[in-house]
């Protein structure tokens, strides 16, 4: 009895973590590492495990989406506060206070904004300045 309560936690916490992370990638993997039922309780426990999926494959790509247009929507947040002169760390820790409201892990919200945000700073200053048409033409003018 013992094992059997021991992966109906495994369970739930492969559930957990495949709402929050927004993927069943490994469900299967991690079941079949962490199961300590074997035969009948093995079948049981993969029975129980297979409904679990069946009901995470329908709402995890939901999540993931909302999780990804909250994600978008704090980002522009943090850049239109830094524009408008905030400074970055209090922007992002506004950005991730919300998302946190919104239901969002706090850590991965973070790592998610500063990821975000320092593809978005590295893009905008490698982009060179454009240059006039005529400082940037190499024709001469007659005379």
């Amino acid at each position: 009895m013992r094992p059997l309560l021991a992966d109906v936690g495994t369970i739930a916490q492969l559930m957990r973590r495949s709402l929050v992370g927004g993927s069943v990638h490994g469900y299967w993997r991690d079941l079949a590492a962490h199961r300590e039922s074997q035969g009948a309780g093995g079948l049981v426990v993969r029975g129980v495990a297979g409904v679990a999926y069946a009901t995470l494959l329908p709402i995890v790509p939901l999540l993931a989406m909302r999780r990804r247009r909250l994600v978008g929507r704090a980002l522009e947040a943090v850049v239109r506060a830094i524009v408008a002169g905030v400074e970055v760390p209090t922007a992002v820790d506004r950005a991730v206070a919300w998302l946190s409201r919104k239901g969002l892990d706090a850590v991965q919200a973070r790592a998610d904004i500063e990821r975000l945000l320092a593809g978005f700073l590295s893009s905008s200053a490698a982009a060179p300045p454009s240059e006039s048409r005529e400082a940037s033409s190499d024709l001469k003018t007659a005379g």
